[in-house]
């Protein structure tokens, strides 16, 4: 076997031979056979990723590489594993696996069982002496059922190569490093201005996350488009003169509107034929010095431009006194339009001699001795002008050394203030003058509140001389006993804060007599410390009782039930009590500079407007009745007086009132002259029910005759029986007569209306069903009545009865009943959505044998199919009279009627 070995390795082709020997050459022979079956092997296991299953089987691949055997290399292969000999490197394929050369022994495996001509691949050998190098093999590899099943495998040294690339990427990463951490903007561009490369701080610049985010992008994708013609043009300018750029001052504007500023230079990068092929720059970020210097312009201009505006005169002087530096007032006041024209000059050059000589004299002390003149008033003269007085102060103009090497002055005009300090004096003493003969108390006081002056008016009201209290605690002396505690705390303050205070408070005079005073207490300043307080007191105490006398008569005027209103001479009202807004319904802010006409009726405002022109011409209008309105629009009857307003000098300014509402008086007079017309009424009902009752009988006596007497015809006994209905309901009104002229006392109890309700109610149930009626109530309200049950009863029933009869034909059916409580009252209420109650016909409702039903109804109306009498309301009217209360009714044709019921309230119930 090993002879057919050799002769298949002599019998290879020349080229092969050749190749053989000129290269570091092997070949290896494989057993196709028994390798290909074992690959086969694997697959039929479902085995479809060899790469990965040969790396977790390093058994397995050590037998697949076993089944590989070296059987010849030439001499250049011996020198690169450093053998002697063949047979040092013939036999099977190292077994050694490790990390290293796991890739490599897999991709050949991997190249034979996918039957590839070829593999190439880089794999970690080492030389019989234990060297470690790396190599590059080539190997050509037989297909099955090749005749001579040789691999010839070619391997090369590049060591030194991966050496040289170690260190390339070593340098590579160095030199990416350095860029990368380099806190100035590094940037490389191709000759179309896309980044090729940009490091971090470049990125942090212009706003990008990371640097890879520039590559592939320009100038126009980062800056807005102003700024990036600009780079784009100094780029051009770099490549196409290939010399690189000075450092180029330039401000960066990032798309979100973030500036710095960058002194950035540019170089172009040539290729090997000294063509330019792009652009390297850096960038220094110097937006702080950029800032710094542009806030040290601004200063400079702000310098400047208050050197030139203010208005005082500031001078620079060298060590002779000379001129260096003038501000503009200074030059203006010189006389010279320019500060330049005074460089070099002196005093001498322009004041009289001997105020040049002072001021000399002044910086030659300084100079010599560095203490500064300040604020020094003097008067500055002048040879053909007259003289003004400045405020002066000099100070030693020193070096970065220390040195004093001139003087620099600033001197003020205060001509006019030293007239206002005279003038000042004068108002002084004139000021103490009006002190004196003040007429009201002025009083002086040191740091520790004790007395150091006290004016005449002082001395009048508290009847002690200045004398008596002078060095004295002022209010030790002038408040009463229960009262220092307070004015002490209150001045203690004063002298804490400093803070003006105004109070008021007793002072007991000389005589005991305790008089009110407002204080106005001022601390005095004198060069910025406290050196004491002033007092300025007014007497108020005359004043005083005045607003107490006026306090009391607003209070009894705000207190009062009845409407007092005040209006001027156009009845704009300009006060309104609580009487008034309970009378009116209106609130004090509502009325208040509005016109009192609103609350007078249009018919009445005639009747007003004469009233109150006998008002403005000084007449008082006693009490007469008439008519206002209230703010939920009802008309309430008033008993109103008139009387005009004066002031201090007698002149009428306005018009008072004070009205009262009688709208009950009004109602409950209504109901006395309807009752003793009902009395009337009764009393002759009284007599013709009782005469009605005689004929009755005897009528009632014949037809029950003739009801008896068989002899008659049928028709005669339906004549018969039709007079007995008849005379049944004469029997019935005569009845109701007699009860409307009942006058038996009813014994009175405490009622709970909402259980007089609740009770009646069920009896009503089928008629409210046979009426479709819906009835509704509410006891939100609770009402306690001092009445009658039975009575009480009778009228809620001929309520109900009214309203149901009021429904018939109606589209809306339905009724509300509710309990009602006001001062005093306990009410109830049942309304309606019926036909209502015509405006000419409500006045007439409670009136005996009066009704709106049957035949006195309009022809054709629902109201014609009912039958009445007209006396259920006049009945509870009365009923309710006698009870103590009355009945309101508001009705509006075709919309429905409400009936409220008012009874006196029950007692309270003793606690």
């Amino acid at each position: 076997m090993r002879k057919a070995k050799a002769r298949s390795v002599s019998g290879r082709s020349r080229a092969d031979r050749i190749f053989f020997e000129h290269s570091a050459s092997s070949i290896w022979e494989e057993d196709i056979a028994g390798l290909l079956s074992l690959i086969a092997g694997w697959k039929a296991r479902g085995i479809r990723d060899l790469r990965a299953y040969l790396s977790s089987h390093l058994g397995i691949l050590r037998k697949a590489i076993r089944s590989i055997t070296v059987v010849d290399v030439n001499a250049a292969t011996l020198h690169l594993y450093g053998a002697t000999d063949k047979k040092q490197l013939l036999g099977p394929l190292g077994e050694t696996i490790d990390s290293e050369t796991l890739p490599s022994r897999i991709e050949l495996i991997l190249a034979i069982a996918e039957c590839r001509r070829e593999v190439q691949y880089e794999s970690m050998a080492r030389t019989l002496g234990g060297n470690r190098i790396d190599v590059l093999v080539q190997a050509r590899i037989p297909t099955p059922g090749d005749p001579y099943p040789y691999m010839l495998v070619t391997v090369t040294d590049i060591t030194e190569r991966k050496r040289l690339e170690e260190r390339i990427n070593q340098e590579r990463g160095l030199l990416l490093s350095l860029i990368n951490n380099s806190p100035d903007p590094f940037f490389y561009k191709d000759k179309e201005g896309r980044f090729l490369l940009v490091n971090r701080a470049f990125a942090d610049l212009t706003g990008l996350a990371e640097p890879d985010d520039a590559l592939g992008k320009n100038d126009f994708d980062l800056v807005p488009p102003e700024i990036a013609e600009k780079y784009r043009a100094d780029d051009r300018a770099v490549m196409d003169s290939g010399v690189p750029s000075s450092d180029i001052e330039e401000e960066h504007v990032r798309n979100d509107g973030t500036r710095r500023w960058l002194l950035t230079r540019k170089v172009p990068i040539m290729d090997a034929m000294d063509q330019v092929i792009g652009l390297l720059g850096t960038s220094r970020d110097v937006t702080s010095r950029k800032q710094a210097e542009i806030a040290l312009a601004k200063e400079r201009a702000i310098l400047n431009a208050l050197m030139d505006t203010i208005p005082d005169h500031i001078y620079f002087k060298d060590l002779q006194s000379r001129f260096i530096l003038n501000n503009r007032a200074d030059a203006l006041d010189m006389g010279e339009p320019d500060p330049k024209n005074l460089l070099g000059k002196t005093d001498f050059d322009y004041f009289a001699k001997e105020h040049a000589q002072k001021a000399y004299d002044d910086e030659r002390r300084i100079i010599s001795t560095g203490v500064p003149l300040v604020n020094e008033l003097e008067e500055e003269t002048w040879p053909d002008r007259p003289s003004k007085w400045v405020s002066t102060t000099k100070m030693p103009l020193r070096n970065d050394s220390g040195e004093i090497v001139g003087t620099l002055g600033i001197s003020r005009d205060v001509t006019e203030q030293r007239r206002m300090i005279e003038a000042l004096e004068e108002a002084q003493k004139y000021a103490e003058s009006l002190i004196q003969t003040a007429n009201i108390i002025v009083v002086g006081m040191d740091p520790e509140l004790r007395i150091n002056a006290f004016n005449e008016m002082a001395e009048i009201i508290t009847g002690y001389k200045r004398a008596e209290l002078e060095g004295r605690f002022m209010f030790e002396v002038l408040t009463p006993p229960d009262r220092y505690p307070e004015v002490w705390t209150r001045m203690r303050g004063l002298m804490r804060t400093g803070l003006p205070r105004v109070f008021e408070s007793p002072i007991l005079t000389r005589s005991g007599e305790e008089r009110h005073i407002i204080w106005h207490i001022s601390e005095v300043r004198k060069h910025g410390a406290p050196a004491g307080s002033i007092g300025f007191g007014l007497d108020v105490t005359e004043r005083r009782r005045v607003e107490e006398q006026s306090l009391l008569l607003a209070t009894l005027v705000e207190s009062s039930h009845d409407a007092i209103i005040g209006t001027d001479g156009n009845a704009i009202v300009i006060s309104w009590n609580r009487g008034a807004e309970i009378v009116y319904g209106y609130k004090a802010a509502d009325m208040i500079g509005k016109s009192a006409n609103a609350i007078i009726p249009p018919e009445r405002l005639e009747e007003a407007r004469a009233y109150r022109e006998r008002v403005l011409r000084g007449e008082d209008v006693a009490r007469f009745e008439t008519q206002r309105i209230h703010r939920d629009g009802r008309l309430i009857f008033v008993s109103l007086t008139l009387f005009p307003i004066r002031n201090a000098q007698r002149a009428i300014t306005g018009i008072g009132s004070v009205s009262s509402d009688v709208t009950a008086q009004k109602a409950l007079q209504a109901q006395l002259i309807r009752a003793q017309r009902l009395e009337s009424l009764a009393t002759l009902a009284m007599g013709i029910a009782h005469q009605f009752n005689n004929i009755n009988t005897v009528i009632r006596g014949y037809l029950d005759i003739l009801a008896a007497d068989g002899s008659l015809a049928s028709a005669a006994h339906g004549y018969v029986e039709g007079a007995l209905r008849s005379l049944e309901r004469s029997i019935s009104i005569t009845e109701r007569l007699q009860g409307l002229t009942s006058s038996s006392p009813s014994a009175l109890e405490d009622i709970d209306l909402a259980a007089v309700i609740q009770s009646l109610l069920p009896l009503y149930e089928k008629r409210f069903e046979e009426e479709k009626a819906g009835v509704t109530t509410d006891f939100t309200e609770r009402a306690l009545a001092r009445a009658n049950r039975s009575l009480l009863g009778f009228v809620l029933g001929s309520l109900l009865t009214n309203a149901l009869h009021a429904l018939l034909d109606r589209p809306s059916r339905a009724i509300r009943i509710r309990t009602r409580a006001a001062a005093g009252l306990a009410g109830l209420e049942v309304s309606d959505t019926g036909c209502g109650i015509r405006p000419e016909d409500q006045p007439r409702i409670f009136t005996p044998f009066f009704t709106t039903k049957g035949e006195w109804a309009e022809p054709g109306s629902s109201q014609a199919r009912l039958k009445g009498v007209g006396l259920s309301l006049a009945v509870s009217q009365s009923t309710i009279a006698e009870l103590g209360g009355w009945i309101e009714v508001e009705s509006v044709a075709q919309e429905g009627s409400t009936f409220r019921v008012w009874l006196p309230a029950a007692a309270a119930p003793q606690l």
